[in-house]
């Protein structure tokens, strides 16, 4: 990736997920044609409440907020052309990034203050509709169209324990033995109400195993490889080992913001 090609793809991604103040005003193609236009802090237009309220004090000192920025109330540490509104928007840029980018400075609880993104309300919606239709799906019906035997029935634990995960109930413990269903009780939800499901699965054998029955279902099952995040997938099967990785648990956080 060269530098042109990156500066194009982080305006594209600050148009998507940034707040409006944090965005990228003008992308390559637009500044070779036409100079962007230099952020005004007098512009009226584009301020809110609070910024708005500085501006007419400053206008009442019988100054402009540019001038104010530029000549009074700066501290010997500032460097020259730098005033307090730029850094401050400089600072909730960054913020900004580092959320998007799931930095460790960003998840942590506090860090950033309450004030959700565009991207976690998008995320948040995406999250209460496949809750709805899971919730309200029938789930004996749903295993009998998944698995195409309408005479089949639930077994044991089975329809309890899928109740409990319908309901948002966490964490459900389901002990079961060998060959009792265990996997319905992942497969189902994730063939039902979409998103993604995380299993982690000691055994390599029994992981190609339910690669194989989820196909056979048309579910979308793969294991997960770091090198190619699996992010389409309905189901993705990781080892107890890479759950501890940073790469699975950036994996984590982007899939947070689908």
């Amino acid at each position: 990736m060269h530098v042109s090609a990156y500066r194009d793809i982080a305006i594209a991604i600050s148009r998507r997920y940034l707040r409006g103040k944090s965005q990228f005003e003008s992308n390559v193609q637009e500044s070779t044609t036409e100079a962007a236009p230099a952020y005004d802090p007098d512009d009226e237009d584009g301020m809110d409440e609070d910024e708005f309220m500085g501006h007419i004090a400053d206008l009442q000192a019988t100054h402009s907020s540019h001038v104010a920025g530029m000549m009074y109330g700066r501290t010997i540490m500032e460097p020259t052309n730098s005033t307090t509104h730029r850094r401050q928007r400089f600072r909730q840029s960054s913020q900004d990034w580092h959320q998007f980018l799931g930095f460790a400075s960003a998840v942590r609880p506090g860090a950033l203050g309450k004030r959700p993104q565009p991207w976690e309300d998008d995320a948040a919606e995406s999250r209460t509709q496949r809750r709805y239709q899971l919730q309200q799906a029938n789930m004996l019906q749903s295993f009998q169209q998944m698995v195409g035997r309408p005479e089949i029935a639930f077994r044991g634990v089975q329809e309890p324990a899928l109740r409990a995960i319908q309901q948002g109930v966490s964490p459900v413990i389901a002990v079961m033995p060998t060959g009792g269903g265990k996997s319905i009780l992942f497969m189902l939800p994730a063939w039902v109400g979409g998103g993604l499901t995380v299993v982690v699965v000691p055994l390599i054998a029994l992981r190609q195993d339910m690669v194989r029955r989820c196909e056979q279902l048309g579910i979308s099952c793969v294991p997960y490889d770091s090198q190619r995040p699996p992010d389409e997938a309905a189901i993705v099967l990781v080892t107890p080992e890479a759950t501890r990785s940073q790469a699975f648990r950036t994996f984590i956080n982007r899939q947070r913001l689908l």
